[in-house]
């Protein structure tokens, strides 16, 4: 149940980070193309300022949400023997030991070894916060699909407005 979990886990890691990138990766290259085409031409076509900008407001905000989806939270990367002892660190994160030393680190997984409630306790928290982690990924992932969704249908009717108006 603990591998299953934790595969589908890092299995919708993965993609979450996959739609990410496409997000970044498509404003990226539509504020580079907003930047250098359209940017120049506003002296021949003034009424295009307002819709543009609109556009690469989008593109930013878009992206900017994609980022913060896929960006890594603050790890303290060092645990106590106290939280050991009371059991309140989760010894299988990584975040919670890469600033250790070998012995250190050696010291809290034998303890978490030879404490079966121990042990599950931290396999139940690392998945629980992996599903944390996920959670957070896709709700920004969410707005930011929903940012550039309706952005791009205000930014189309803008452009359509500016060209009869």
């Amino acid at each position: 149940m603990f591998k299953s979990s934790s595969s589908n886990h890092l299995r919708l890691s993965v993609m979450a980070d996959n739609k990410a990138f496409i997000m970044i990766s498509v404003n990226s290259i539509l504020i580079s193309v907003g930047i250098g085409l359209i940017i120049g031409k506003f002296v021949l076509a003034p009424k295009l300022f307002i819709p543009t900008v609109i556009l690469l407001s989008v593109n930013v905000i878009t992206v900017i949400y994609s980022v913060l989806a896929t960006r890594p939270g603050v790890m303290k990367g060092k645990f106590t023997k106290q939280e050991v002892e009371n059991k309140t660190v989760d010894l299988l994160f990584f975040g919670s030991y890469y600033k250790m030393s070998l012995e250190d680190f050696e010291f809290g997984i034998r303890h978490l070894m030879d404490d079966i409630e121990f042990l599950y306790g931290n396999l139940i928290r690392d998945i629980y916060q992996q599903g944390k982690n996920l959670g957070r990924k896709y709700r920004l992932l969410r707005i930011s699909y929903n940012i550039f969704m309706y952005g791009m249908v205000l930014s189309v009717m803008a452009y359509i407005i500016s060209f009869f108006f």
